[in-house]
């Protein structure tokens, strides 16, 4: 604790810096400035540390040769070629480097063999692997590197170290304790790259030695391995160390809810949850049934399932256990996903209603989405998207008019391309316009009201909404074109209503038109003037119309 530390120097008289978090962090800062700076370099770092981010190590430099290995969550999963670079960086023009490293960076593969191999070709240095034995057994080696970036004897002060070049005979092994109790043989299925060290799926039968504990011999070193039952039953990818004793004892598990709309009619859904290393296992989560919901033009079943993991999940994949998957798909906490045979994964918004409202922007770059509302072509409506859509979709969609007034029964907007959670009058091109849309964000639930200078309170729901007139308010649903007051309304998800306070004294119906006001005063003055063929919306002619809705050279008006 950096806090702490400054305390006790205090109170011995002391002053010095004490830095802490990222800012001391040897991956993420050169706190030291120690490039193309030092004579002699002895070190004993940490061996194969894990999880460090690939982004802020890149950032912080000192990596003449790159990075090593990223995984998918963007972390690099073991540092030892990160200390190497940083010697071979720290390092002047006649500068020498002894430090000790773990036995699998002697033969790791894949960008630590990239680097290893770069480091020992590079015009101005020469890097020498000598081994140390320190015991009789030569599986507990720990090799000595000396990096001199000059040719010539390895000399530390006043003292000549004198090496023999060895390398002692390896043997790659470890074990398998089987708390879990899985039932049947136990198998281990290693890699590194593409070089399967232990054969195809599921590998090769561990030896079993008793009490539950399994023992096998590896040809080469590995970067990961997985220990399985191949019988459902399977440890996450791990990271493979030279005489571990690896078990499958659960870890403490958190539940994690997940939905899949069944679009495809798959016979079974099952859910595969992972964060790195630890996973749900491939069929140990089957989601069940749980209701029916319409999308495009079909019912289809919804699914849920709840997995355990310790650690909450990044990625998920649904699968029906026959060979039929989604794509690795990103976890979002409440979101609804779905699969067809286009596009494979997406999230899905719907008429259900329970729908997914976040509560802040998520990021999702690469994801698609779809909202599976049918729409009637050229038919008025209300529409609020969940995510941003480009000019060119919203141009293939239909017209989106974003309103920006209510006044004496009309309602008036403006076109333009839709923002998400803004409630618009839409009219649509197609039955279904919003189908995998690719988005970069979830975006969050802003405010779902807007109120306009006459008083009236435009309101979207992002649920399935019950609207009943009281004593304070009347309420105006959209049907037939138009806003119409009812006494009951039940207002769908991803749609708009209008309140307004009974005092207002309003029309019966707030008349959507795109026309321009003085369009609509012209026609007003027409009526006036006996100029205009007048209709009731019976079709019946009106020669002297009183205050009501008229028809009037084929456009709805309202005398007050």
């Amino acid at each position: 604790n950096a806090q702490l530390c400054l305390m006790n120097m205090a109170v011995h008289g002391l002053t010095g810096v004490i830095k802490s978090g990222n800012e001391a962090n040897t991956f993420y800062n050169d706190a030291h400035n120690l490039v193309g700076e030092c004579d002699y370099i002895m070190s004993n770092p940490p061996f194969n540390v894990d999880k460090v981010k690939a982004e802020a190590a890149q950032n912080a430099g000192r990596l003449p040769f790159g990075l090593p290995g990223v995984n998918k969550a963007g972390e690099i999963g073991n540092a030892n070629y990160l200390w190497i670079s940083y010697f071979y960086a720290y390092l002047n023009d006649h500068g020498r480097a002894g430090f000790v490293m773990a036995s699998s960076a002697t033969d790791s593969a894949n960008k630590d063999k990239d680097i290893r191999e770069n480091m020992t070709v590079a015009e101005d240095g020469k890097t020498i692997t000598l081994t140390a034995t320190s015991t009789t057994d030569p599986q507990l080696y720990t090799p000595l590197y000396v990096l001199i970036k000059d040719v010539g004897e390895v000399n530390f002060g006043d003292v000549t170290i004198e090496w023999e070049e060895q390398q002692a005979e390896v043997t790659y092994q470890v074990t398998f304790v089987n708390e879990a109790g899985w039932e049947g043989n136990i198998y281990a299925y290693a890699w590194s790259g593409d070089d399967k060290v232990l054969g195809d799926w599921p590998g090769t039968q561990m030896e079993n030695e008793g009490n539950n504990t399994f023992s096998i011999t590896l040809p080469s070193a590995a970067e990961y391995i997985i220990f399985t039952n191949n019988n459902g039953s399977q440890t996450a990818d791990l990271a493979f160390v030279n005489n571990k004793q690896y078990t499958n004892a659960e870890e403490p598990a958190d539940s994690y809810t997940v939905k899949f709309v069944n679009i495809a009619g798959w016979n079974d859904v099952y859910v595969y949850g992972w964060n790195g290393s630890t996973n749900s296992g491939w069929t140990a989560n089957k989601a069940e049934k749980t209701s029916t919901v319409n999308v495009f033009g079909v019912d289809a079943d919804v699914y849920e399932c709840t997995i355990s993991l310790s650690v909450e999940p990044k990625n998920l994949i649904f699968h029906n256990n026959d060979g039929t998957q989604t794509q690795d798909l990103q976890w979002v906490e409440g979101a609804t996903y779905s699969y067809d045979d286009t596009e494979k994964g997406y999230f899905l918004f719907t008429d259900d209603a329970d729908q997914f409202k976040p509560a802040e922007n998520i990021d999702v770059a690469g994801a698609k989405a779809s909202y599976a509302r049918q729409f009637t072509p050229d038919n008025v409506c209300t529409v609020v998207l969940p995510f941003a859509i480009g000019a060119d979709v919203a141009k293939a969609a239909g017209k989106f008019y974003r309103i920006n007034s209510i006044a004496d029964g009309y309602i008036r907007g403006t076109e333009e391309t839709p923002a998400p959670y803004v409630p618009y009058i839409f009219i649509p091109a197609k039955d279904y316009p919003f189908t995998n849309i690719g988005i970069g964000q979830l975006p969050e639930v802003q405010n779902n009201s807007i109120t306009t200078a006459e008083g009236y309170t435009l309101q979207f729901v992002t649920e399935t909404t019950e609207l009943a007139s009281n004593d304070a308010y009347d309420y105006y649903g959209f049907q037939g074109g138009n806003f119409v007051k009812a006494a009951y309304a039940t207002v769908n998800p991803f749609r708009s209503y209008i309140k307004v306070a009974k005092s207002a004294n309003a029309p019966s119906t707030l008349i959507w038109t795109d026309d321009e006001a003085t369009g609509i005063s012209s026609l007003k003055a027409d009526i006036q003037n006996g100029k205009a063929d007048v209709y009731d919306l019976q079709g019946r002619r009106v020669l002297n119309p009183v205050r009501g809705l008229y028809i009037v050279n084929g456009k709805k008006v309202i005398v007050k």
